[in-house]
């Protein structure tokens, strides 16, 4: 259970770090978006608020994976499942992203993101297992009979 808690933590602080990295310079990704975009309508300004309601978004997604994680963490049964389906559905996304090479920039940015897949895998994988079933049985016994 603490190898799947730690590996999904380390996979939000690496998302973390590559969000800084691709946001620290706005600009040029406006710059790209500009380039390759054909219609008038969408102009520097439309791109940036865009920018900044995905970063809102982002942000919103990253303090409800922190929640899931802590209930998770806290022995809440479901907040094991949300985290298996949410983590499946990124690692599926995540593969088919990278192997895509969509929005990787940098080999910095791919490298993040190969680590990150990773850690989500062994994360899930991690609270599938036998020894994190019995814990999480536990601690609903636990809470059943007002110890804990």
């Amino acid at each position: 259970m603490r190898v799947g808690i730690g590996a999904l933590v380390a996979s939000l602080v690496l998302g973390l770090i590559a969000s800084i990295a691709t946001f620290s310079d706005v600009d040029t990704l406006i710059n790209d978006a500009l380039q390759t975009n054909t219609d008038p309508a969408v102009t520097e300004d439309v791109i940036r608020t865009g920018i900044m309601i995905g970063a809102v978004i982002a942000l919103i997604i990253v303090a409800l994976q922190v929640l899931f994680l802590w209930f998770a963490w806290q022995g809440r049964n479901w907040a094991r499942i949300v985290i298996w389906v949410l983590g499946g559905i990124s690692v599926v996304f995540g593969l088919v992203g990278l192997a895509a090479g969509t929005g990787q920039s940098t080999g910095f940015l791919t490298s993040l993101g190969w680590f990150q897949l990773i850690l989500t895998a062994v994360g899930i994988v991690a609270l599938a297992l036998a020894p994190s079933n019995e814990w999480y049985r536990y601690r609903g016994w636990q809470r059943a009979n007002g110890q804990g």
